[in-house]
Protein backbone atom coordinates (compact mmCIF):
# COMPACT_ATOMS: atom_id res chain seq x y z
CA UNK A 1 0.00 0.00 0.00
CA UNK A 2 1.38 3.43 -0.93
CA UNK A 3 1.39 6.41 1.71
CA UNK A 4 -0.62 9.15 0.62
CA UNK A 5 1.94 12.03 1.35
CA UNK A 6 2.14 15.01 -0.12
CA UNK A 7 5.54 14.81 -2.23
CA UNK A 8 5.73 18.35 -3.77
CA UNK A 9 6.69 20.09 -0.79
CA UNK A 10 10.48 20.33 1.14
CA UNK A 11 9.60 20.20 4.65
CA UNK A 12 12.29 20.08 7.88
CA UNK A 13 10.84 18.54 10.89
CA UNK A 14 12.43 19.20 14.09
CA UNK A 15 12.25 17.49 17.59
CA UNK A 16 14.04 19.65 19.88
CA UNK A 17 15.62 19.02 22.97
CA UNK A 18 19.28 18.41 23.97
CA UNK A 19 19.85 16.04 21.25
CA UNK A 20 17.66 17.55 18.74
CA UNK A 21 16.57 15.33 15.77
CA UNK A 22 16.31 17.23 12.14
CA UNK A 23 15.23 15.39 9.34
CA UNK A 24 14.62 17.51 5.80
CA UNK A 25 12.35 15.29 3.39
CA UNK A 26 12.09 17.19 -0.18
CA UNK A 27 9.78 15.47 -2.54
CA UNK A 28 8.87 12.19 -0.63
CA UNK A 29 12.60 11.67 -0.17
CA UNK A 30 14.64 12.04 3.07
CA UNK A 31 17.74 14.36 2.33
CA UNK A 32 19.04 14.89 5.39
CA UNK A 33 18.94 13.98 9.13
CA UNK A 34 20.69 14.65 11.72
CA UNK A 35 20.70 14.63 15.97
CA UNK A 36 22.68 18.58 16.74
CA UNK A 37 23.37 20.08 20.23
CA UNK A 38 21.38 23.15 20.65
CA UNK A 39 24.37 24.83 19.76
CA UNK A 40 24.67 23.18 16.15
CA UNK A 41 21.07 24.32 15.93
CA UNK A 42 21.36 27.68 16.36
CA UNK A 43 24.39 28.12 14.22
CA UNK A 44 22.21 26.02 11.53
CA UNK A 45 19.29 28.47 11.87
CA UNK A 46 22.10 31.88 11.80
CA UNK A 47 23.17 30.64 8.68
CA UNK A 48 19.87 30.20 7.11
CA UNK A 49 20.48 26.30 6.81
CA UNK A 50 16.77 25.15 6.60
CA UNK A 51 15.35 28.36 5.44
CA UNK A 52 14.47 27.23 1.99
CA UNK A 53 11.95 24.78 3.37
CA UNK A 54 7.86 25.47 2.20
CA UNK A 55 7.68 24.55 6.06
CA UNK A 56 8.90 23.48 9.65
CA UNK A 57 7.06 20.76 11.54
CA UNK A 58 8.62 21.09 15.04
CA UNK A 59 7.30 18.89 18.02
CA UNK A 60 5.19 20.97 20.55
CA UNK A 61 6.38 21.20 24.90
CA UNK A 62 3.43 20.87 27.11
CA UNK A 63 4.58 20.70 30.83
CA UNK A 64 1.46 19.02 32.28
CA UNK A 65 0.74 19.56 35.82
CA UNK A 66 1.93 16.01 37.37
CA UNK A 67 5.55 16.47 36.05
CA UNK A 68 5.65 20.42 37.19
CA UNK A 69 6.65 19.19 40.39
CA UNK A 70 9.41 17.07 38.89
CA UNK A 71 10.82 19.32 36.97
CA UNK A 72 12.02 22.09 39.69
CA UNK A 73 15.13 23.64 38.38
CA UNK A 74 14.98 22.34 34.80
CA UNK A 75 16.96 24.60 32.06
CA UNK A 76 13.31 23.32 30.01
CA UNK A 77 15.73 23.17 27.21
CA UNK A 78 12.53 21.68 24.55
CA UNK A 79 10.88 25.05 25.44
CA UNK A 80 13.52 27.39 24.87
CA UNK A 81 14.72 25.55 21.20
CA UNK A 82 10.62 25.78 20.30
CA UNK A 83 11.09 29.37 20.84
CA UNK A 84 13.94 29.74 18.80
CA UNK A 85 12.92 27.76 16.31
CA UNK A 86 9.53 29.98 16.15
CA UNK A 87 11.70 33.41 16.06
CA UNK A 88 13.83 32.22 13.28
CA UNK A 89 11.09 30.68 11.48
CA UNK A 90 9.16 34.01 11.03
CA UNK A 91 12.76 35.75 10.72
CA UNK A 92 12.68 33.74 7.72
CA UNK A 93 9.13 33.87 6.39
CA UNK A 94 8.99 29.99 6.93
CA UNK A 95 5.63 28.85 8.01
CA UNK A 96 5.78 26.40 11.04
CA UNK A 97 3.38 23.86 12.33
CA UNK A 98 3.78 22.05 16.04
CA UNK A 99 1.64 18.73 16.90
CA UNK A 100 2.48 17.10 20.24
CA UNK A 101 3.98 13.94 20.62
CA UNK A 102 1.00 12.58 21.74
CA UNK A 103 -0.57 12.99 18.27
CA UNK A 104 1.87 12.06 16.71
CA UNK A 105 3.34 8.95 17.68
CA UNK A 106 0.50 6.87 17.21
CA UNK A 107 -0.48 7.63 13.76
CA UNK A 108 3.32 7.85 12.03
CA UNK A 109 4.44 4.43 13.14
CA UNK A 110 7.58 2.41 12.49
CA UNK A 111 5.85 0.35 9.99
CA UNK A 112 4.94 4.00 8.03
CA UNK A 113 8.54 4.97 8.21
CA UNK A 114 9.60 1.83 6.81
CA UNK A 115 7.34 1.43 3.79
CA UNK A 116 8.43 4.81 2.87
CA UNK A 117 11.90 4.05 3.10
CA UNK A 118 12.84 6.13 5.12
CA UNK A 119 13.77 4.74 8.40
CA UNK A 120 17.12 2.89 7.25
CA UNK A 121 18.18 7.33 7.10
CA UNK A 122 17.78 7.49 10.92
CA UNK A 123 20.63 7.20 13.15
CA UNK A 124 18.75 8.05 16.43
CA UNK A 125 15.84 8.25 18.43
CA UNK A 126 15.58 11.55 17.82
CA UNK A 127 15.52 11.75 13.87
CA UNK A 128 13.15 9.35 13.90
CA UNK A 129 10.58 11.42 16.24
CA UNK A 130 11.08 14.09 13.72
CA UNK A 131 10.12 12.36 10.80
CA UNK A 132 7.04 10.87 12.36
CA UNK A 133 6.52 14.84 12.88
CA UNK A 134 7.55 15.28 8.97
CA UNK A 135 5.46 12.28 8.27
CA UNK A 136 2.14 13.63 10.37
CA UNK A 137 2.56 16.81 9.02
CA UNK A 138 3.03 15.46 5.25
CA UNK A 139 -0.46 13.15 5.53
CA UNK A 140 -2.32 15.68 7.38
CA UNK A 141 -1.31 19.27 6.86
CA UNK A 142 -1.53 21.75 8.86
CA UNK A 143 -4.55 20.17 10.65
CA UNK A 144 -4.09 18.44 14.51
Amino acid sequence: MRIPIDRKQKVVAFDPGEHTGVIVINKGEVVESATVTPEELEYGLRQGRWNDADAWVIEDFVLYPWVAQQMGFDRIIPARLIGMLGYAANVANVPTVLFSAGTVKPFSTDSKLSQLGWIENLNTPHEKDAARHALYYLIKGFAS
